[in-house]
């Protein structure tokens, strides 16, 4: 006897990403620091760019200058809404990332699509 799917039924299959060729026509966004917040099943990760303070004058004027600073503003460079399982995922790719970064090897790519649990 043949397989029969049952009306309105739609078979579920894997389609694999297409990566950009070329990601040199999207900008590099610099950020030094990351604030990371979650909400349920969500992510968030805010990348900021906090940029270090200089000091101008004699060795005294630039002292009062450091003791006047309460805070460095974190300027915002983009904000970014994970779901936990891409999360997870995403986060096992920057390990790999920086175990080879530590080992001193060459570049590598870590595209590592999300797996369904």
């Amino acid at each position: 006897m043949a397989d029969q799917t049952p009306e309105g039924v739609v078979h579920q299959r894997m389609i694999p990403i297409k990566w950009p060729d070329n990601s040199a026509a999207t900008p590099a966004l610099y950020a030094n620091n990351l604030l990371v917040q979650h909400d349920g099943n969500l992510a968030y990760l805010s990348f900021c760019q906090v940029n270090p303070q200089y000091f101008l004058g004699t060795a005294e004027e630039r002292q009062k200058q450091l003791e006047q600073i309460e805070s460095l503003p974190a300027v915002l460079v983009v904000k970014l809404v994970v779901p936990a399982d891409s999360f997870r995922t995403m986060v096992e790719a920057l390990q790999k990332q920086l175990a080879i970064i530590e080992e001193g090897k060459s570049h590598v790519d870590a595209r590592i699509t999300p797996t369904k649990s």
